[in-house]
């Protein structure tokens, strides 16, 4: 008989829950996404309540479960490093290769500049619009807005070619 209960392991979610929260935003808070990655971009909106549209064209099946992957990826997200620099360029930042702008309820921005990745490619370097601090971020990121991009691709694509 134990006379105190031994300790729990944490679970998978808590410890992911570690690290520098980069966007300080719930997920019902978020009205739209604007991403440019790699000379791609794509536009995603709030429409109604749970509705949502990727450069004003509805988003359904694939591409609207692309968008709440995202949008939970991004409300969830922390960083996994943190450094102190003024050379962007050292990090791929100078300039970005990408941008993600996040757009609150009360018509706030938050800006996070993407740059290059790790040397084992398992992570990549961002910083956020007047942070001057580096942050390293998780591949998960990624390719949640690969998903996306892919999804707006086939928004495009004739019905027959999907």
């Amino acid at each position: 008989m134990f006379l105190f209960s031994p300790p729990e392991r944490p679970t998978e979610e808590a410890r992911a829950a570690h690290g520098h929260r980069v966007f300080a935003l719930g997920r019902e808070a978020v009205r739209g996404v604007s991403i440019e990655l790699d000379g791609a971009t794509v536009r995603v909106s709030r429409v109604g309540p749970s509705g949502w549209a990727i450069d004003d064209k509805p988003a359904h099946g694939v591409a609207a479960d692309a968008v709440e992957e995202l949008v939970s990826t991004l409300v969830k997200l922390r960083a996994l490093d943190v450094f102190r620099s003024a050379d962007g360029a050292t990090f791929g930042l100078d300039p970005p290769r990408g941008r993600v702008d996040v757009e609150g309820e009360r018509g706030g921005r938050l800006a996070l500049l993407i740059g290059e990745h790790t040397a084992d490619g398992g992570a990549f370097f961002a910083r956020r619009s007047g942070d001057p601090r580096v942050l390293k971020l998780g591949a998960g990121l990624e390719s949640s807005l690969a998903r996306l991009l892919h999804a707006r691709r086939l928004l495009d694509a004739p019905a027959d070619s999907r």
